[in-house]
């Protein structure tokens, strides 16, 4: 009988083994379950973080065009009348000036005649220069429209500025092109609010004509001219491809080859009747998203191995054990039944 209980005890003890392994397979299964549900989560508020920032920019962006928008707006019915005034260029000069103290975004306002030439300006070095042949001049010469408000991509101006312009068409009284107003916007004040939204050291963020060029990038201080960032199955094409306002996209950033989770909104400016639309992009490390959860996972991995390893050796001794005693009477059996 004792060779039976000895079988018996065998199979207890692989059922014990089972039912151990099915045990913490079990609890590693709904730990793991928990975990992608703790990554999930993770990811979720951090892209609502980044898009709320998106919102940010483009509600205080869309304010201060508009601003801008009606300042030029203000400065053509005026250009009529400072034409006719033998003072007249004073005036205008007067005016742009005070503008642009009251409108700290803006670096220069410019009014040009038809044939290019700067007639006025809160600059006087700049009065009487012509530019013609700039992208900014001919885009209006080539489409003229009194609605619409021109937003030209960023480029360095002649004075060593990096800058892009916003502009209006001057009509004359059939309507047809007469010159145009042009606001200068300067760059290191509106870096000023891209720098509001960065909530963490490794944020960036940046404003980008829809055309692609960088018009400022916080908090990066180097100088963004010359960069362009539409190229094939790049994160800011795609955007600028799906139309969607925003987007919310993993993958490496062009800039600087870095894996990021980047939100872009598109900021239409509908309401001035945009000619271009400007691009707003937040983004955070990958990596530096996940690093909390990363090293609470290496810690609960460790402590569940522990466990499952104190666990082990508590079994095998306690079988062990069992063993041991049968064994013992196994041999006090055989004893008896010799002295019998």
């Amino acid at each position: 009988m004792l060779p039976a209980e000895n079988h018996s005890l065998t199979a207890k003890h692989w059922t014990e083994w089972l039912v151990f392994a099915l045990l913490f397979a079990a609890g590693g299964a709904f730990w793991s379950l928990t975990l992608g549900d703790s990554h999930t989560r993770i990811e979720t508020r951090e892209e609502e973080r980044l898009i709320h920032q998106c919102d940010v920019v483009a509600m205080n962006l869309t304010r201060q065009f508009t601003a801008i928008n009606a300042a030029l707006s203000g400065i053509v019915i005026e250009v009529p009348k400072w034409r006719t005034q033998k003072d007249g260029a004073q005036l205008a000069a007067q005016h742009l000036k005070a503008l642009n103290n009251a409108m700290p975004g803006v670096l220069t306002f410019l009014i040009f005649d038809a044939d290019g030439t700067i007639r006025a300006s809160d600059k006087q070095q700049l009065v009487g220069l012509n530019f013609s042949s700039r992208d900014y001049f001919q885009a209006v010469v080539r489409d003229p429209h009194v609605d619409r408000l021109y937003v030209r991509p960023p480029f360095t101006t002649k004075l060593g500025n990096f800058t892009m312009n916003l502009i209006r068409m001057i009509p004359n009284a059939t309507g047809a092109f007469d010159g145009m107003v042009v606001a200068g916007l300067d760059a290191e004040e509106f870096k000023v609010l891209l720098q509001s939204v960065l909530y963490r050291p490794d944020i960036k963020a940046a404003l980008v004509h829809s055309d692609g060029v960088p018009f400022l990038m916080a908090p990066s201080s180097k100088h963004v001219g010359g960069l362009q960032l539409v190229e094939p199955g790049g994160l800011f094409s795609k955007h600028i491809q799906s139309g969607k306002i925003t987007d919310i996209f993993r993958g490496k950033i062009a800039s600087d080859g870095e894996e990021k989770l980047v939100a872009l909104q598109t900021i239409a400016l509908k309401s001035l009747n945009a000619d271009k639309s400007m691009v707003v992009a937040v983004d955070r490390p990958w990596q530096s998203i996940f690093s909390r959860w990363k090293k609470d996972m290496y810690q609960a991995i460790g402590m569940y191995v522990a466990l499952i390893l104190a666990a082990a050796i508590v079994l095998n001794m306690r079988q062990r054990h069992r063993m041991a005693e049968l064994r013992a009477t196994i041999t006090m059996e055989a004893a008896r039944k010799a002295q019998g």
